[in-house]
């Protein structure tokens, strides 16, 4: 029952790797193999509680486990809990202070915490312990890109690549780098190579459409973003960005309903009035209240 749930992960059936794993927990509810299957499909659904339980049960079934607890704190991170994360990596890093992995996991919680300096150090300590790593070679890059220094990214970008060149995450991170320099058709080769080779990988597709907009190719940049709604309903930068391209294109009743998702990007400002928001119902005798949001006058 293990295997055929471990073959179903393999596939990207979530819920079948579940139903089977959690079947199979019933005999060996400690079982840390079968929850930690169990955690990482629900991971895959954004089923976030229920994976970071999965994970601390997991834990709990074999404290000595790193993988686990690096695990653990990326759900956590992943759930909006990168403190809690970062408590979760002390915890590991106490019991494993010269351990690759977890220097660089810590790294990553750090730098989506905005504290870059702490970031790169953990990196590098990491990179001194296992040289020529691929993986942080390709965390540098991102730490890089997130601090929007896309030169750099690209050195560490094309060592990992040189490292390890058919990882798929590391040539997302290329592609990436690639679209900051601007070097859109070089993006949208790696992309399209990506996407082919990991249909699945959610990002990829919201990347190959953002790069397709760029190069004001609409048609497939929409079935791109739809391809990511797909893979990843509560996406909000992939609603999000059909949403632009739907209305770009007059298409105003979808293109408003889709624009509704901004609501839920941090990085989009929006007036919080006491009042709830009028939804398109008649209202007679009311007073509707219009505020400007964003750009004024684009």
């Amino acid at each position: 029952m293990l295997d055929e749930a471990r073959q179903c992960l393999a596939r990207g059936d979530w819920q079948r790797t579940i139903d089977l794993a959690r079947a199979f927990l019933r005999g060996s509810p400690s079982h840390g193999d079968a929850l930690a299957l169990v955690a990482t499909a629900s991971e895959k659904l954004e089923r976030y509680d229920e994976a970071i339980a999965s994970w601390m049960n997991a834990v709990a079934s074999d404290p000595t486990r790193a993988d686990r607890m690096i695990a653990l704190a990326m759900a956590m991170m992943r759930s909006n809990n990168a403190h809690k994360a970062l408590e979760t990596l002390s915890l590991a890093e106490t019991m494993h202070p010269n351990m690759p992995d977890v220097l660089m996991a810590r790294g990553n919680v750090l730098r989506s915490l905005g504290r870059f300096d702490e970031a790169e150090s953990y990196q590098r300590r990491a990179l001194a312990l296992s040289p020529g790593n691929a993986a942080i070679l390709g965390n540098l890059c991102a730490l890089y890109l997130a601090q929007n220094r896309p030169t750099e990214a690209l050195f560490y970008a094309e060592q990992a690549l040189t490292v390890a060149p058919n990882n798929i995450e590391l040539s997302y991170n290329y592609a990436t780098t690639l679209f900051h320099l601007k070097r859109l058709d070089e993006a949208l080769v790696v992309l399209r190579r990506v996407v082919e080779q990991s249909p699945t990988f959610e990002k990829a597709w919201l990347n190959l459409g953002e790069t397709l907009v760029e190069l004001e190719r609409d048609d497939e940049a929409i079935a791109a973003f739809e391809r990511a709604i797909d893979l990843s309903p509560n996406d909000a930068d992939a609603h999000f960005n059909l949403a632009m391209r739907l209305l770009f294109r007059g298409e105003w009743k979808r293109g408003f309903a889709e624009y509704e998702w901004r609501r839920h990007i941090p990085s989009i400002p929006l007036r919080r009035l006491e009042k709830p928001a009028w939804t398109g119902e008649p209202m007679p005798g009311k007073t509707l209240v219009v505020t400007a949001e964003q750009g004024i006058g684009d």
